[in-house]
């Protein structure tokens, strides 16, 4: 019934639950979730990493079919990427027997009153937003996930830079190897001529 979507509160989440829609480049960097276990998801704690929050309610079909699909990209990307779900419009119990239903990994969150939902601009579920390694609302899906290209995430900083520095450190060896001056070959001690060697022997050739 009633009751059984609407107990508990949604919490503090950080984010003015009350204004317009969020807009793409919209920082979302002090947004903090009651996690659907207890406790607190605050993204200040994945700060440095690309953030994927998909919402999904246990009433939802197509959520079924894609929170597997989410969860093997999680397993896939590592930890560059975080994943968090968040339980829509619903109870405790309701969102953890889907989370078992599923058997997804990572990290779940609820937003009982849908608040939260309504501000990333979710229009039906499922609905999932990626968030930059920045804190930034850098794209959002008002779809069914089928695949992990579908996800838009946006390279990661932190994986760019190894790129860089090795191109870099390539850059000055190059330099460096320009600049040496020539270095001249070593050169071939003679070997000795022996009275006993016969004239057509290799070793008075070298000489």
């Amino acid at each position: 019934g009633v009751g059984e979507f609407l107990d508990g509160e949604s919490g503090s989440s950080g984010v003015d639950l009350s204004g317009p829609t969020l807009d793409i480049g919209s920082s979302v960097s002090d947004l903090t979730l009651p996690g659907l276990d207890g406790g607190t998801i605050a993204l200040s704690d994945l700060r440095g990493k690309i953030v994927v929050i998909n919402f999904w309610a246990s009433t939802c079909t197509p959520c079924v079919k894609e929170m597997p699909i989410l969860d093997a990209a999680h397993r896939d990307l590592g930890e560059s990427v975080a994943f968090v779900g968040v339980d829509v419009f619903e109870s405790v119990k309701a969102g953890t027997a889907m989370v078992e239903r599923t058997k997804v990994t990572y990290p779940q969150a609820r937003d009982a009153r849908s608040e939260l939902f309504a501000r990333f601009g979710g229009r039906q579920l499922p609905h999932t937003v990626v968030v930059d390694a920045s804190g930034h609302l850098a794209a959002r899906h008002n779809k069914v996930i089928t695949s992990r290209a579908e996800l838009d995430v946006p390279p990661a900083p932190t994986l760019a830079m190894p790129v860089a520095q090795s191109r870099s450190s390539a850059r000055r060896a190059r330099q460096r190897r320009a600049q040496a001056p020539p270095v001249a070959p070593p050169r071939r001690a003679k070997a000795p001529v022996s009275a006993a060697c016969p004239r057509h022997c290799g070793c008075r050739q070298k000489l």
